[in-house]
């Protein structure tokens, strides 16, 4: 029988591991088709949010990939007022017909003036625990500040719904407060308030400050209707949008401004 020499075994078994390499570089090295974020082989689609209402609303994106939050999902983002903290918002509240919406978690804080909206003077959105106030969500002008006010206590700890309307057109001056987008006072024959400088959020004058977080603080120059502050409750804390008309909101246009507090708690 014919047998190899060593070192030509040797030298086939050389020659099949590379050949068998090769084969696999080969194999490893064959094109192949590749998808994009929405599916399509060789495509170039942009994903992330195509809603332009929803806050992380990507512009040059071409496919929504289901991501879009009308709120920050966390719903951690708030402003905190303890002790003598404000915005300063400047002087930009209407003259005449005006809205005034936040929602609000009171602090227990005893003898808290606790202003929400409020004005340099002339104007006043609160739930003073103070000068018998009893922590009732009240509201006013011209150095009136409970022409309307609630029956109950603002609830602490909670996240509350408060807002307060007047339209100087309707029965000689009409103004309406509400909390959790139902009506709990109104009033008539209201007389226009006095003009007024600066607005503040957690504030009114040099100090009465709020105790508590606040969130969604909003002005408009108009009376929003009853079914406005209603949608605008029912969308629910962390989801609220005055910015997009929706169901039956339909006040953007009358939108003064508008502070979602989503930098930060």
């Amino acid at each position: 029988m014919f047998r190899y020499p060593r070192y030509y075994k040797h030298t086939i078994r050389l020659l099949i591991l590379s050949i068998l390499t090769f084969l696999l570089s080969c194999e490893k090295s064959e094109p192949s088709s590749s998808e994009d974020c929405a599916g399509n082989s060789d495509g170039n689609a942009i994903c992330g949010c195509t809603d332009s209402t929803a806050v992380n609303y990507l512009s040059s994106a071409t496919f929504d990939d289901g991501s879009c939050v009308h709120y920050i999902d966390n719903g951690d983002f708030y402003l905190n007022f303890n002790g003598p903290d404000f915005v300063d918002i400047g002087d930009m509240f209407p003259q005449g017909a005006y809205t005034k919406a936040a929602w609000v978690n009171r602090k227990y804080s005893y003898g808290s003036p606790n202003n929400i909206i409020s004005g340099e003077k002339n104007h006043a959105l609160w739930a003073p625990d103070m000068q018998g106030y009893n922590s009732k969500l009240s509201a006013g002008h011209n150095n009136s500040y409970n022409i309307v006010q609630d029956t109950d206590s603002l609830p602490t700890g909670v996240w509350t719904f408060v807002a307060v309307t007047y339209d100087p057109d309707v029965d000689s001056g009409t103004m309406v407060l509400y909390k959790n987008g139902i009506q709990v006072d109104s009033e008539t024959n209201v007389p226009t308030q006095n003009s007024t400088d600066i607005t503040y959020i957690g504030r009114y004058g040099n100090g009465y400050y709020w105790s508590g977080a606040m969130d969604e603080v909003a002005i408009w120059d108009k009376a929003l209707s009853s079914s406005d502050i209603s949608s605008l409750y029912n969308a629910g804390y962390g989801l609220t949008n005055a910015s997009a008309n929706s169901d039956d909101y339909s006040s953007l246009t009358g939108l003064q401004g508008y502070w979602r507090m989503n930098e930060g708690e």
